[in-house]
């Protein structure tokens, strides 16, 4: 054991560090634990015992460089980040000016209490039967958490330290002591013996699991065809032939005008390419950093090729765009890993921790027990350094390219992370001792986001998981949203049996209609080769591909799973809904269920309501193409449904349009600026669960506005009408569709009959075309007392 002991101020050195990191592996007991997150007192006490105790020094350093790498405490691109006073610029504190932190949050001093997280554990302890505490055995984490929070976010990281015991005190102590989960002292430059270990840990020790997932397995025969890569030792591109191992390069270009210019200059082309193929001919062009980087890193761990889409499709060639993007899934699956360029803003920023672009970490270690025992802050003292806040994780292509590999190198800005289907580890600690039965939880460490919640990779529950995730990605193309999405639904049909139609689920169609949210409407099109021709459709309405911002899930596989599991029946559609193709016909779309009026009843999930709900307004849903001009009443809707008589020689194609019948009615709502949408009836207003989209809510934000600068005017103030929440109302007559029925996570959610309607409005009026605006929850026995009509709904 070390003769030096701990340097330590009186309130540091009552606290039991090791049973804070290290907690008993014992039956469940009260007394195992220690005592709840002890105080270390004021940031300013700290601060004043800091020349005296070296962990209130390390706890006010780490603060310090937390401020240097974010001024404000949090990134800027937090989505919770905001300025301290509303409408105002966010401002410097004075106090992180004078000390280089915060120590007061509106006059109240800022306390730092040590609270204790569970970072790994051991599964052979978990999986055991002894009643062992989920909390105990395994190794924790301990957060700086300070309250009040000085944090310009509601929901940003506060610093973390972990246990690590360095070479010398292993070497002094005789007892054994568990290094599993612990820390890795790292530098400025990647040691590249560790990827190096990784990949022949995870070759060796993984098998199948990584070499061949179950959600790859359909895919054995498949290669990627017509596909190139780049020889790292010889410097140029050649093909790719199904003998050769290779690696994929995941990254962002850029966004900004130069980048998207530089792009066109650094690009493999039609012109380019046989000159590209001769040895050393790459030296011809300007290869961003991230792109030079990644090849040294892929020569470095003895591999030979790679592949970047940049360089290894022909750009400028649409069948070979075409080809090479809509099977980006086999691509990036067969490679043997892919590195992933989550650190800087676009590929001239350079892969983090290699020569030239060293990395700025903060890893300062402290003792704190007669143990050895020594605690660091992790690397990642800000958003900024983890992957869910880097550039990279905000850019749409990149969400699959991640999914689709098999294994995953990682780069972000302060460490290197490996991920594959068999574990995940990380740079700065040690998981990755062979044989270890330790793992971490994913949340626990900086490659993951908040929507990860270690479900089996393209499962049926990770669909609306991943649609959400999704949603909110940015593209500098914004019509690449289903291209960039096509990998995943590919895997995801192979290995569920399941179809997908513009990102919703075939089987059961209706439920998929549901999802939720969404802000603004996608104005971009789709553009396809389909019989020998390329064809442009706009995105629809009805899916979420149609939409911006975020989206909800609409989790109708998981409710179907769950009925099987209660067999309380099936979940049926109510209605039938077909694909319009461009010559008028149409085509049902497979898992939704054809019913007849009068096998409604028996058909359904029965209900456990004593009220027999009234299926009246229920009839025909069959569609009969072709879809005639005069069906619709407007003939100068031809052009917005792809419907050219002209063209009638040509194979019929998907307009992205769905056909259905189904129960109308026109209701009249008001909108207030205190309690939501109400709809007007003869009995009164009554409360209306439905949720409109954004530009139909901006119309009555406006009026809103208005009301509110007409109170100004007359000597009121506008800040305070709106404090005080002056109501305001404003109404509306809108169109409501029966889209479904409403099925529930529990049993009681079906209680009382209710149907999903979605609000609807007519592109051109009396034109038969619709779009969604909108989508509700009604009660069946609400739905028949309105004014109700049965029609053939054409949704765009």
């Amino acid at each position: 054991m070390s003769d030096n002991a701990p340097k330590l101020c009186s309130v540091c050195a009552a606290i039991d560090f090791d049973k804070l990191f290290f907690p008993d592996p014992a039956p469940f007991n009260p007394s195992n634990r220690p005592p709840l997150d002890p105080c270390l007192g004021t940031l300013q006490e700290i601060l004043d015992r800091s020349e005296e105790c070296e962990v209130c020094k390390l706890i006010v350093d780490a603060h310090r460089q937390r401020y240097i790498r974010a001024p404000y405490g949090c990134s800027t691109n937090h989505p919770d980040f905001r300025s301290e006073v509303p409408g105002t610029e966010p401002q410097i504190h004075e106090e992180v000016k004078k000390n280089g932190l915060r120590l007061t949050v509106n006059n109240e001093p800022i306390k730092c209490f040590l609270e204790s997280r569970i970072f790994s554990s051991d599964n052979t302890l978990l999986d055991s039967t002894d009643g062992l505490d989920p909390e105990t055995g395994g190794v924790n984490r301990v957060l700086l958490r300070l309250e009040p929070c000085p944090w310009l976010a509601i929901l940003a990281n506060s610093i973390t330290l972990q246990a690590l015991w360095p070479p010398k005190e292993i070497q002094t102590i005789s007892n054994g002591i568990c290094l599993d989960g612990t820390g890795r002292m790292i530098g400025s430059l990647l040691d590249l013996s560790i990827p190096r270990r990784w990949i022949k840990q995870c070759e060796d020790e993984h098998g199948g699991q990584c070499q061949k997932p179950k959600w790859l397995s359909d895919s054995d025969n498949e290669w990627p065809e017509r596909c190139r890569v780049i020889d790292v030792k010889e410097h140029r591109i050649v093909d790719l032939l199904p003998t050769m191992r290779y690696v994929a390069l995941s990254y962002v270009w850029g966004s900004s005008e130069k980048a998207r210019q530089s792009r066109f200059e650094r690009r493999l082309t039609r012109e380019n390419l046989s000159r590209l193929q001769q040895p050393n001919s790459l030296g011809e062009i300007h290869i961003p950093q991230t792109i030079k980087d990644a090849m040294d890193i892929t020569e470095q761990v003895g591999e030979r090729y790679l592949w970047v889409d940049a360089l290894c499709i022909v750009q400028d060639d649409p069948t070979d765009l075409g080809h090479q993007t809509a099977r980006m899934d086999l691509i990036y699956s067969k490679a043997l890993f892919t590195i992933l360029a989550a650190c800087g803003e676009d590929s001239t920023s350079g892969l983090a921790g290699l020569p030239g672009n060293p990395r700025d970490v903060f890893q300062r270690q402290v003792k704190v027990s007669s143990s050895g025992l020594h605690i660091m802050p992790l690397v990642t003292l800000s958003e900024e350094d983890t992957l869910q806040f880097s550039s990279w994780n905000t850019r749409g292509w990149t969400f699959q390219e991640r999914l689709l590999s098999r294994r995953s190198l990682i780069f972000t800005n302060k460490q290197v992370y490996w991920c594959c289907d068999g574990t995940t580890w990380e740079e700065e600690s040690l998981l990755d001792i062979p044989g270890s039965t330790a793992f971490a939880r994913s949340y626990s460490l900086g490659c993951y986001d908040e929507w990860d919640d270690n479900e089996a990779k393209f499962s049926l529950e990770s669909f609306d998981t991943y649609i959400t995730q999704f949603s909110e990605r940015k593209f500098t193309y914004p019509s690449d949203v289903l291209p960039a999405f096509l990998g995943i639904i590919r895997r995801f049909e192979h290995l569920n049996n399941e179809k997908i139609h513009w990102g919703l689920n075939a089987s059961t169609f209706d439920q998929a209609l549901t999802w939720k949210y969404g802000q603004n409407r996608r104005d971009e099109t789709y553009t396809y080769s389909f019989g020998g021709s390329t064809r442009s459709v706009p995105y629809p309405s009805w899916s979420w591909l149609g939409w911006t911002g975020f989206i909800g899930g609409s989790s109708s596989l998981r409710i179907r799973e769950d009925y099987d599991k209660r067999d309380v029946g099936e979940m049926k559609s109510l209605l039938a809904f077909y694909s319009l193709m461009s010559d008028g016909s149409v085509s049902l779309i497979k898992g939704t269920s054809l019913r007849r009026v009068n096998d409604y009843g028996k058909e359904d999930v029965v209900s456990k309501s004593t009220e027999k709900p009234s299926q009246d307004w229920i009839d025909d849903t069959k569609v009969i193409g072709p879809i005639k001009m005069t069906d619709i009443s407007l003939t100068s809707q031809l052009e917005s449904l792809q419907l050219d008589a002209s063209r009638q020689d040509f194979t019929p194609y998907d307009t992205g349009r769905i056909v259905f019948w189904t129960s109308h009615a026109n209701i009249s709502i008001q909108i207030t600026n205190r309690d939501g949408i109400h709809m007007e009836t003869s009995d009164g207003l009554v409360k209306l669960e439905l949720k409109l989209s954004s530009p139909f809510m901006k119309k009555s934000y406006y009026r809103f506005e208005e009301s509110l600068n007409e109170d100004s005017e007359a000597g009121g103030s506008k800040m305070i009408n709106f404090l005080r929440r002056k109501p305001v109302a404003t109404s509306h007559t809108i169109s409501l569709i029966v889209i479904s029925r409403y099925y529930g996570f529990y049993e009681g959610d079906d209680e009382v009959v209710k149907l999903n309607v979605m609000a609807v409005e007519e592109k051109v009026p009396g034109s038969g075309v619709w779009s969604r605006i909108g989508l509700g929850v009604m009660k069946e026995e609400e739905w028949v007392k309105l004014d109700i009509d049965w029609r053939m709904i054409i949704l765009e």
